[in-house]
């Protein structure tokens, strides 16, 4: 078997590329909120706090959402992140059409929507441009209103084939 060896100097943390913090939000405590239809909501209990140490930073921001919502239609919905107030790296706005970054891992059929859970996760870049504190959140969009279920299934019946989950969001600092 080959080696294939790689340069493994470290480049100091004030040059391009280096990471200068890593922040995250790790939540595996079920809970439940609602959404309204054709809103983008923000997702509870899920969030980093971040101040770049340069308007030249970038952000590798990576999320993980466990969940399930109480509509039958999970392939109407659709994650993205916040920065503070902002979406972040979604579709352009065309219409009455929801401009999300993600779309459901879809987890079930219509008939058993209420059991097996839906997923989404991603990862982007974000340049804020600012040194000032900012918050990243996970958004959720939904065509029709429901209940959102994070780290559990809707029915979340004591059966072992009831799932219970995680959700993380990770902020990365890179030099810029």
């Amino acid at each position: 078997m080959a080696l294939i060896r790689l340069n493994t100097r470290s480049a100091p943390a004030d040059t391009f590329g280096g990471f200068l913090q890593i922040k995250s939000s790790f939540n595996n405590t079920p809970f439940s909120q609602s959404v309204t239809g054709d809103a983008y909501a923000q997702v509870d209990n899920i969030s980093v706090s971040i101040t770049p140490s340069s308007t030249s930073s970038k952000m590798l921001i990576s999320f993980r959402l466990f969940h399930e919502a109480s509509n039958t239609q999970p392939w109407q919905s659709g994650t993205f992140i916040w920065r503070d107030s902002t979406k972040i790296n979604i579709g352009t706005a065309s219409g009455d059409r929801g401009t999300i970054m993600h779309g459901p891992s879809m987890g079930h059929i219509t008939a058993d929507a209420a059991s097996t859970p839906d997923t989404h996760s991603t990862c982007t870049v974000d340049a804020p441009n600012t040194t000032s504190a900012i918050v990243y959140k996970i958004g959720f969009w939904t065509s029709v209103s429901a209940t959102l279920y994070v780290n559990r299934t809707v029915t979340d019946s004591n059966l072992n084939y009831m799932e219970r989950g995680s959700s993380e969001l990770i902020v990365m600092e890179l030099a810029g």
